[in-house]
């Protein structure tokens, strides 16, 4: 199909075919002009075709115009015929490879309307278009290929180690859009419009649409789960180590949805391991192994998939919790690092992270035999001196913070405990200074509210005591890694209570004035004084205590768990 005289060079057909924005008749007459001289030789040295190009760039304007018939239904009518379809760069992808790689839907529907066999071609890696389209996270490509194959499993897989779809999506974190393969009926009516209208205001704020969209995603991947494990009849298939196991990269990705689902028709999966940590070499120990799940969760510091496990296997004296990985670390010294927490932990600054990392630690060791306390690891450390190595400067961090806010609080409390003592010998309107009176040396305002009034003032001040009590407490604390794990929080939600009860009672003292002096104070100013304090005081304070209390409450629930 060469010609001897060449008018269009292949630069001339790249730009042609990489201008997908436009539908001009030249370029589609540039690209036809180069066919009909070259024909589907390659344009790069990786083998691809002016096809793949069109394909990848998404020129649907182009492709429709070489592809499509000219209305008489006859194959042969057509500039590019069916068998050059087929045709496969260096990676032995087609064109119909490229456009499920690269997204590019209405490419995709043209060249199944010419060849539908397509979906069926495999690359050199053994991967259907489906399969990419997966990888990827391509949605739209991914629903319409998936029409075309009529629920045939075997072209959801890779042929060269058997993974399917699930691996595909999910190693590349696109699990989510894949429940276009469950039936899901759409709902109808008034209903249906509710519902709609309030997924409409959730995801018009971003945090709200973060939560959302996290949310579906684990919906679908259980649903993808139940379908694809279905599927399966046999969890031995997982074991060759030319594939990655469906449960290792879930735990990897943190999707406890399909973790459990796995575990629940395959219990043998959980004795999984990373065949990316494995040791190569022939003469390795039988102890010489990778990380399993659980070591997986914990060095994640993932606590929905650890408390799975726990709950799904016997971790205390099970063989999940004896092996080691390569490097000899037990499930203690992976606890013990300092690594990325989940993002489901509620994490803020050194002195948080600190906590919740003892937490983690003692948590799991709790589910630990007593034996793997004195284990060593490669590098000749115990768990327990990882531990201090690990997070020797983010203690000294922690503890630089804590002392730095410390002290601006001490001071803070010292000045509203010197108000306080000294409004106890300043009462509202004083005392009565006519030796004639008979209560001569009393009160003006001998009340029920100035009765209330030293309440407030008394109750101000006591609370003022504990908190600097408390603070200074904790400015003298040694600061080992046990004393972030319940003494440092409980000492710190202590003073910080106490001094927003020292605050609240000085407005309270503050009322009882106005009442006692008769002063008129209309209630709307008073509502919106109200409210900016209300607000100021939150703003300045809660995040704090919010995350001191999350804390606690998760470590109360900790120790009563069995």
């Amino acid at each position: 199909m060469a010609s001897s005289t060449i008018s269009v060079t292949r630069s001339d057909a790249f730009r042609a075919a990489s201008d997908y924005k436009s539908r001009s008749r030249s370029s589609f007459a540039t690209i036809r002009d180069f066919w009909i001289q070259e024909g589907a030789i390659p344009l790069d040295t990786e083998g691809n075709t002016i096809l793949h190009f069109l394909a990848m760039y998404g020129n649907a304007f182009v492709v429709r115009k070489l592809v499509e018939d000219s209305g008489n239904n006859n194959n042969n009518s057509s500039i590019v015929k069916c068998e050059d379809l087929f045709g496969r760069n260096d990676k032995g992808n087609t064109p119909l490879h490229e456009a499920a790689r690269f997204g590019r839907k209405s490419v995709v529907e043209i060249l199944l309307r010419k060849q539908e066999s397509l979906v069926r071609e495999r690359n050199s890696l053994g991967e259907t278009p489906v399969y990419v389209a997966a990888a990827c996270g391509h949605e739209d490509v991914f629903d319409h290929l998936i029409a075309k194959i009529d629920g045939d499993w075997e072209i959801m897989t890779r042929s060269t180690d058997k993974s399917n779809i699930l691996h595909a999506a999910v190693m590349g974190e696109h699990y989510g859009f894949i429940p276009s393969m469950v039936y899901q009926p759409k709902q109808k009516g008034f209903r249906a419009s509710i519902v709609a209208g309030f997924r409409t205001v959730i995801k018009a704020y971003w945090r709200t649409r973060r939560i959302y969209d996290e949310k579906q995603k684990h919906a679908f991947a259980l649903e993808l789960g139940k379908r694809l494990v279905k599927e399966e009849r046999e969890w031995n298939r997982y074991l060759d180590d030319r594939m990655g196991s469906p449960i290792v990269e879930a735990t990897k990705k943190g999707i406890i949805e399909l973790v459990n689902e796995i575990i629940g028709k395959f219990p043998e999966a959980a004795f999984s391991f990373d065949k990316n940590s494995r040791v190569a070499a022939s003469g390795a120990s039988q102890n010489d192994k990778g990380k399993n799940i659980l070591h997986i969760a914990v060095k994640q510091k993932d606590w929905n998939i650890y408390d799975l496990l726990k709950r799904k296997i016997e971790l205390r004296d099970g063989m999940l919790v004896g092996d080691v990985d390569n490097r000899g670390n037990t499930i203690l010294h992976l606890a013990a690092k300092l690594g990325t927490p989940s993002s489901r932990s509620v994490q803020r600054g050194h002195l948080y992270e600190m906590m919740w990392d003892v937490c983690w630690f003692k948590h799991v060791s709790y589910n630990s035999p007593p034996h793997l306390w004195n284990l060593r690891n490669k590098d000749g450390k115990t768990a327990k001196e990882v531990f201090v190595k690990e997070h020797s400067e983010i203690r000294e961090k922690a503890e630089k913070a804590v002392k730095d806010m410390n002290n601006g609080l001490m001071l803070i409390v010292a000045l509203i405990g010197t108000v306080n003592y000294a409004a106890l010998f300043t009462p509202p309107g004083g005392y009565r200074q006519s030796e004639d009176d008979p209560r001569y040396g009393l009160l003006v305002f001998l009340t029920d509210d100035m009765r209330m009034y030293y309440l407030h003032i008394f109750c101000g001040l006591l609370a003022a005591f504990v908190a600097f009590a408390t603070m200074f407490s904790i400015q003298s604390c040694p600061f080992r890694s046990n004393d972030f794990y319940l003494d440092l929080p409980l000492r710190l939600l202590v003073a910080m209570g106490s001094l927003m009860l020292s605050v609240v009672f000085i407005a309270l003292a503050s009322r009882q004035v106005y009442l006692l002096e008769r002063i008129g104070f209309p209630l709307g100013e008073y509502i919106t004084y109200a409210c900016l304090l209300a607000a100021t005081f939150i703003l300045g304070t809660i995040d704090g205590s919010f995350l001191l209390l999350y804390y606690l409450s998760f470590l109360l629930k900790l120790e009563l768990l069995p």
